[in-house]
């Protein structure tokens, strides 16, 4: 289970494995989490927006309970992205229109 300095749970804390970062598991609402078997004797890195990373040592059979501590930087600046999602009636229209247009 992942927690704050207060014991509340953090929902949505990414955990991996150090040595393979595309391997990871995010913790649920009420920070629980299940990593696969695979992981026992991995170390495992715990993060989060606006908490210190936190790593350990996966044990085969154990719980474990994270606590990470609120990380004292503060963001600058956030950068939003987005993509923008087209009917297939209004790219045909558009298509249509640069053929007649040639």
């Amino acid at each position: 289970m992942v927690i704050d300095d207060s014991g509340k749970p953090v929902s949505g804390a990414t955990l991996r494995l150090k040595s393979n970062a595309k391997k990871a598991v995010v913790s649920a609402a009420d920070g629980s989490f299940n990593l696969p078997l695979s992981a026992a004797g991995e170390t495992i890195v715990v993060s989060s927006v606006g908490y210190d990373s936190f790593e350990f040592q996966a044990r085969f059979g154990a719980s474990f309970y994270c606590q990470v501590k609120k990380t004292e930087t503060k963001v600058d600046e956030v950068v939003v992205t987005g993509m923008m999602i087209r009917k297939k009636k209004a790219l045909l229209e558009l298509l249509h229109h640069s053929l007649v247009k040639n």
